[in-house]
C-alpha cells in the first residue's frame, strides 16, 4: 500500500515537470511587439530575471527603456511535447506613451 502511495506520488511529480520558466527569447519578442503594438525587431529585450514560472524583462528601443514586461510560462505534461506554454505580456509603459489594444488598432 505505501508502495503505491510512492509510486503515484513520485509520477505525480515526474508529470508535473519543473517550475522554472523556459521561455524563449522569440516567445518575449512575439508577446511584446503584441502588447506593446512595435514591430517585432525594432527592439530589444534586456535585464531578463527569472522567478519561477515568471520572466521579467524590459523593452528598450535604442538606449531608452519604453517598457517593463512580464510573462509567466506554464509547465504540464502537454508541453514536454509541445513545448512550454507562455501567456500573453503584459506590460507598463515607461516613456509616456499609452498603451494600444493591437485588437481595436487604438
Amino acid at each position: 500500500m505505501t508502495k503505491t502511495f510512492l509510486s503515484i506520488g513520485l509520477f505525480a511529480i515526474v508529470l508535473t515537470g519543473c517550475a522554472t520558466a523556459n521561455v524563449s527569447r522569440d516567445d518575449l519578442e512575439k508577446r511584446s511587439a503584441m502588447a506593446l503594438g512595435l514591430r517585432q525587431g525594432t527592439f530589444a529585450i534586456q535585464d531578463q530575471v527569472i522567478s519561477g514560472t515568471r520572466v521579467d524583462y524590459s523593452v528598450k528601443q535604442g538606449s531608452s527603456v519604453v517598457a517593463r514586461c512580464y510573462v509567466e510560462s506554464i509547465q504540464s505534461l502537454y508541453s514536454l511535447v509541445q513545448g512550454p506554454q507562455v501567456s500573453d505580456a503584459v506590460c507598463t509603459r515607461q516613456d509616456g506613451v499609452p498603451m494600444r489594444n493591437p485588437l481595436t488598432k487604438r
